[in-house]
């Protein structure tokens, strides 16, 4: 139990560092962060040949998460669409340059096989706010 919460202490530390770290070598104010973001958009004529990929592009999305390159990532919905598959996403991700997040997201099976293309946008977080929660009784960890 223990070890569980000194695991889940640990991981906490190392997310708040990962994201506060390249903020500290971009930016003179530590709490803005220097991120990019790609919004991926599917190709409608390709459309039946993305669930061949999806594992891969899934397996990869992991990989950047592990490295601590990816900061966020998810699919958008229009206003009033409920149903059936996203057709855009947002990636978020920590790089050095355009260049470098060019590689990264040329890198995506999605878009290296062309069945979604994207748009490249440097972003700086300047405001916001996330909560983390850590109940020992129950060794959970919420993210809000």
């Amino acid at each position: 139990m223990k070890i569980r919460v000194i695991k889940a202490l640990s991981m906490l530390a190392i997310l708040v560092f990962a994201s506060i770290q390249p903020a500290l070598a971009q930016e003179r104010n530590p709490l803005r962060m220097a991120l990019y973001v790609i919004e991926t958009t599917g190709v409608p004529e390709r459309a039946s040949e993305a669930g061949n990929f999806m594992q891969s592009h899934l397996a990869h999305q992991d990989d950047l998460e592990r490295r601590g390159i990816m900061f966020g990532a998810g699919s958008l919905r229009e206003e009033g669409v409920e149903g059936g598959p996203p057709t855009s996403g947002l990636i978020i991700i920590r790089a050095d340059s355009f260049e470098h997040a060019r590689e990264i997201a040329d890198s995506d099976p999605m878009h290296a096989n062309g069945l979604r293309t994207y748009t490249l946008r440097r972003w700086s977080l300047n405001e916001g706010t996330f909560n983390i929660r850590v109940n020992f009784s129950n060794q959970s960890v919420i993210f809000e």
